[in-house]
């Protein structure tokens, strides 16, 4: 797989309460350290977020991604709706040849540019909030954007970064790793949030044994919003699942 880097931008005036974000200039390269683009602004990245969540290690959120091709399904999808455009979710990357079915959890890339350095890391699919509902269609629920994304892994994925580096408007990602080519984007987001309600509260996992023991052990599966999640089902179903 080789994805092309669409478009970037920067959240240096961004909060959490909203999707704002600033575009890159084509020539400019942007430093990525391991909490993400430097001098942007992310929720994970506030102090009382990162004082909250101090156990889950929320660098595993350091880049949000979104695709062309996932923004165009989703066109398709909900064809009354026409604010799917890029950085509509509020992402620090678009990425053009990546689909929720050939980004898999655990892929690593690597920039095809030799001075960029830069190394990241598929940690989960990214877990939507109401503000997907909010910016797309305000409808809410189970029929709102929000909820199919939660379930088919469409709002986009997280990066960690294993190695700090740089990137620019027009690189390429490299896919250097690929160890779990069957938990790809949707799939996982299926086993885990398919069926949730709005506040993701009593989860059910509709995977076998083997695969919720497969996740839980995966350790390039995120801990925030996945992992915890599964070892959460694991407690509230005490006795019924796998050791």
């Amino acid at each position: 797989l080789q994805a092309h880097i669409q478009g970037k931008t920067e959240g240096k005036n961004a909060t959490h309460k909203c999707f704002t974000r600033i575009p890159i200039s084509d020539n400019e390269a942007v430093e990525v350290g391991r909490e993400g683009i430097v001098g942007s602004s992310e929720w994970h990245r506030h102090k009382q977020t990162s004082e909250r969540y101090s156990d889950e290690n929320l660098e595993d959120r350091a880049i949000l991604c979104q695709s062309v091709q996932i923004l165009t399904a989703l066109k398709r999808r909900f064809p009354k709706l026409s604010d799917f455009e890029q950085m509509s979710f509020g992402e620090n990357l678009v990425i053009d040849g990546a689909t929720t079915e050939n980004i898999c959890v655990g892929d690593r890339f690597a920039i095809d540019r030799g001075e960029s350095g830069l190394i990241l890391e598929v940690s989960f699919p990214r877990r939507p909030c109401y503000k997907v509902d909010m910016t797309h269609g305000k409808k809410f629920g189970k029929k709102g954007v929000r909820q199919y994304c939660a379930e088919t892994g469409s709002a986009g994925w997280f990066f960690r970064v294993v190695k700090s580096g740089n990137i620019m408007n027009g690189d390429k990602l490299r896919l250097t790793h690929r160890l779990h080519d069957k938990y790809n984007l949707e799939y996982v987001s299926g086993l885990v949030y398919k069926g949730c309600s709005p506040d993701y509260k009593n989860l059910t996992f509709h995977g076998t044994d083997l695969e919720y023991k497969e996740l839980v052990e995966m350790k390039e599966l995120g801990l925030h919003e996945w992992k915890s999640n599964l070892l959460q089902m694991k407690r509230d179903k005490a006795g019924n699942w796998p050791t």
